[in-house]
């Protein structure tokens, strides 16, 4: 059965992502700060599917490096396949679509946008 509204998908029309890891490695002449996150469960159900356009082997890391004078952000994604395995047709008609286009680049603009503001000095975050 395809279900048209929000509420009856997985994400209640979110993709969730748990945080795994925040890391600080200090070097000689650098410092780096990492993020991992990782594809979820939607933590307002009871469910334990992953509610996200990628399957839970998926990871997305974010860092922001000091080397130097020099600050660099970045986002690596690993292992980034769409979760077409839901039970609910629309889930993986949607995230075939999304999971395809994030692979071959349409999700850029959006990692950048979120990379550009971790350095963004003027932000009062």
């Amino acid at each position: 059965m395809i279900y048209p509204d929000r509420e009856h998908r997985l994400g209640g029309g979110y993709d969730w992502v748990t945080i795994e890891e925040i890391k600080l490695q200090v070097l000689d002449d650098a410092e780096v700060l990492s993020m991992t996150a990782r594809p979820s469960a939607n933590p307002t159900t009871s469910s334990e599917d992953t509610a996200h356009f990628l399957t839970d082997q998926a990871t997305s890391t974010f860092q922001v490096k000091r080397i130097g004078r020099v600050i660099y952000a970045e986002e690596h994604g690993r292992n980034e396949l769409p979760n077409t395995d839901t039970g609910i047709p629309l889930d993986n008609i949607r995230n075939t679509f999304v999971g395809w286009g994030a692979k071959i680049g349409f999700s850029y603009p959006q990692w950048k946008a979120l990379v550009k503001g971790l350095l963004n000095k003027d932000n009062p975050a």
